[in-house]
């Protein structure tokens, strides 16, 4: 295993059931309610964040971070690329000018839900020769970074409250470090 790509990528949506319609114009009116405030509360975090996201470079830190915890993993030739893509297309670059035995590709996201900032990391690992295709569980030629082609995969994700975050940078760095060390503690079991 020779090469590492890092993915920052969009949240992936979830579908949520609607709610039962209320019963009385009282439970809607309060329904309207603390849907506004929740609302208002989720804009004001995104927009406080915002501010001051300029200056973070969200997919750099990772990289460190994923650079400085992997390469140490004992058992492993693993080194980190310091490219970063931003489009899920440049992933199936990366993967096809590998020559690594196997490419990790882990992909990143950050989101504002109610009042916590969410970070999710989803990891990968597809093979690239002979015999680590071989132990694929449901094999597709076709296409390398299909679903049954992972020999590895996990999913980490890390809530932040908003009231923790007093600076944004220090946030996303701590942020960027616990996604990698966790992938790191998958990656060594």
């Amino acid at each position: 295993m020779k090469q590492f790509a890092v993915v920052q990528g969009k949240p992936k949506l979830g579908y949520e059931p609607p709610a039962p319609a209320p019963k009385t114009f009282a439970e809607a009116l309060g329904k309207a309610i603390t849907e506004g405030f929740a609302a208002a509360r989720r804009q004001s975090l995104a927009q406080r964040i915002n501010a001051d996201l300029w200056n973070v470079d969200f997919a750099s830190l990772l990289a460190t971070a994923t650079r400085d915890r992997l390469e140490r993993l004992p058992g492993f030739d693993i080194h980190v690329r310091p490219e970063v893509s931003r489009m899920p297309i440049d992933t199936r670059s990366f993967f096809d000018a590998s020559t690594a035995s196997a490419v990790l590709i882990f992909a990143v996201a950050y989101y504002v839900d109610d009042d916590e900032l969410i970070f999710t990391g989803e990891a990968a690992l597809f093979p690239k020769t002979d015999a680590l295709r071989n132990l694929r569980r449901i094999p597709n030629d076709r296409e390398p970074l299909g679903f049954g082609n992972t020999l590895f995969r996990e999913h980490f994700s890390i809530t932040v409250p908003a009231s923790a975050i007093v600076n944004v940078r220090a946030t996303f760095t701590q942020a960027a470090n616990e996604l990698a060390s966790r992938l790191a503690i998958h990656l060594a079991r």
